[in-house]
């Protein structure tokens, strides 16, 4: 396991985010995107981004490790409440 990894989003190479992903090894790349698109989504305002969007993952010693495109699915979940006294 690693101390968490950094990313970039989209094409723009020159802000990194992170770290992220503390739990996965190196070798599981897309995991590890998919925390990054978590932390980008909460903490970046990633909610206000077209999807999907491309992060590129790198060690924390700037070695980079792939490339994943990521998409967003939105869950859209219901509550009922019964009407009492309805006429």
């Amino acid at each position: 396991m690693a101390d968490g990894y950094m990313y970039t989003v989209g094409n723009d190479d020159d802000e990194l985010f992170g770290p992220v992903g503390e739990c996965w090894e190196e070798s599981w790349v897309e995991y590890i995107a998919e925390s990054a698109a978590d932390d980008y989504h909460r903490e970046h305002d990633g909610w206000q981004s077209r999807w999907p969007i491309r992060f590129t993952i790198y060690k924390q010693d700037g070695t980079k490790l792939g490339v994943v495109d990521v998409d967003r699915e939105m869950k859209a979940e219901f509550t009922g409440s019964e009407v009492l006294n309805e006429q």
